[in-house]
């Protein structure tokens, strides 16, 4: 393909590198959106690329700046989003702001790597879900009984799909306070005691304020780039052979 910009000829070989960089988002574009993949249509947004980076560069050239310094111009006066626009973003997107339930567990595990150890490794953890029922501190023989002593076999606070499953089935059916019977998982054998628990909820306004702030702000300087680099196209005078 032969591509020409305000009479500058684009080598092909930049066109073709550009294919090959976008390729992969292409490619997952088609999957997203159940569509084949088509070379004319990645062709086409390579050379679309193409064509505004050149447009950027022929710009920045005529006014003695940068592309840089150019962007920056375009966005330093862009209006900062108000409080309204930031709440109302909030209030019609509160999917995004789920927080999924979470459970926060310490563990005490004894590993596994063959039979013989398997064996050894329940008559263990028995001996110590025993001692457990005797009234012992959990947390004392996490620290010194388990195969993963640190911070008491404290795992700190996770959501379903973050652990393996039989960890999960069990963590997120108990109550606070519980310890668990003796179970296997394929890392070995465990006792569970759930520390914490947390329903599913939506984080407060004030907690993600900042973050849809600066969203918003990169979409106005999104929007801002694109109109300008469509009024360059509007202008230019552009050969594709």
């Amino acid at each position: 393909m032969k591509l020409i910009v305000n009479g500058e000829k684009i080598d092909p070989k930049n066109i073709d590198q550009e294919v090959e960089r976008l390729r992969p988002e292409y490619v997952q574009y088609a999957q997203d959106n159940n569509t084949e993949p088509s070379d004319e249509q990645l062709l086409e947004w390579s050379s679309e690329n193409i064509i505004e980076r050149v447009l950027l560069q022929q710009e920045a050239k005529r006014t003695n700046s940068t592309i840089d310094k150019l962007m920056k111009h375009l966005t330093s006066n862009l209006p900062a989003p108000s409080d309204k626009e930031t709440m109302d973003f909030y209030e019609a997107n509160t999917e995004f702001f789920l927080i999924p339930e979470q459970a926060r567990a310490a563990h005490i595990v004894k590993h596994i790597n063959d039979q013989a150890e398997k064996t050894q490794a329940y008559l263990e953890i028995c001996n110590i879900q025993e001692r457990i029922k005797s009234g012992e501190s959990f947390e004392h023989l996490a620290s010194e009984n388990s195969d993963c002593p640190d911070n008491a076999g404290d795992l700190g606070y996770f959501a379903r799909g973050q652990m393996v499953q039989e960890f999960e089935d069990i963590a997120f059916k108990m109550k606070v306070g519980e310890i668990s019977d003796v179970f296997l998982t394929q890392f070995g054998y465990h006792i569970i005691k759930l520390n914490d628990y947390q329903k599913s909820k939506t984080a407060p306004f004030d907690e993600v304020k900042e973050h849809i702030k600066e969203q918003l702000a990169t979409e106005k300087q999104n929007s801002a780039l694109e109109t300008f680099v469509d009024d360059l196209k509007s202008k230019a005078k552009i050969v594709r052979k």
